[in-house]
């Protein structure tokens, strides 16, 4: 069976990563969504075939809509956009939005009983209560797709977590790399 896929932040690394594997397995892309960088988001959109394409910042709406106004793909705009996405028929939505910008949309898809695929760790951190509530009332997985939580993830598979004691995860320092004690000592949270 054919899967569909709704795609939140679709320039960025993970995005283009994501479409990639969706072409591989030819999965079907619904949706697209993406902030700036209209030019690939136009690029996925006819390469995709997308129906449904949203640029998250408006200022970018009209030079979007008429670029793609020779394709069948319907252009959307804003929080509203992004909400519509999460609306659209699809099975899974992929949240690669970065940032505190991705919670809303996590909670969206929920609301509308779409799986989720996770690589928006912010999520969890502002609102993990909420979201796996959502998750499990609405009969909704969430699937880790990006980096350490991925990692955790397909470690531990579908052991049962209580029979966990410790989990070490290494990471590859981000910013921080390289960086002395002493230097690591004066990090502030604006710096993280």
């Amino acid at each position: 069976m054919k899967k569909n896929v709704c795609l939140l932040g679709s320039t960025g690394s993970v995005g283009v990563q994501a479409l990639s594997v969706c072409k591989d397995l030819n999965f079907k892309v619904c949706a697209i969504v993406a902030d700036e960088n209209i030019k690939l988001l136009e690029e996925q959109a006819r390469m995709f075939n997308v129906p449904l394409v949203c640029v998250n910042n408006k200022k970018h709406y009209k030079k979007l809509k008429d670029s793609l106004s020779d394709t069948f793909s319907k252009v959307v705009a804003g929080k509203e956009g992004i909400l519509k996405v999460c609306q659209t028929y699809c099975d899974l939505v992929l949240n690669a939005i970065v940032g505190i910008s991705g919670f809303l949309p996590t909670v969206f898809a929920l609301e509308n009983k779409k799986n989720v695929a996770l690589a928006n760790k912010e999520s969890l951190v502002v609102g993990g209560k909420l979201i796996l509530e959502l998750a499990k009332k609405n009969f909704c997985k969430i699937l880790p797709v990006d980096s350490e939580h991925s990692a955790i993830f397909q470690c531990i598979g579908e052991e049962n977590i209580k029979n966990v004691s410790k989990i070490f995860l290494t990471a590859s320092g981000g910013p921080f790399f390289g960086k002395s004690r002493d230097f690591l000592k004066t990090v502030t949270v604006k710096d993280a």
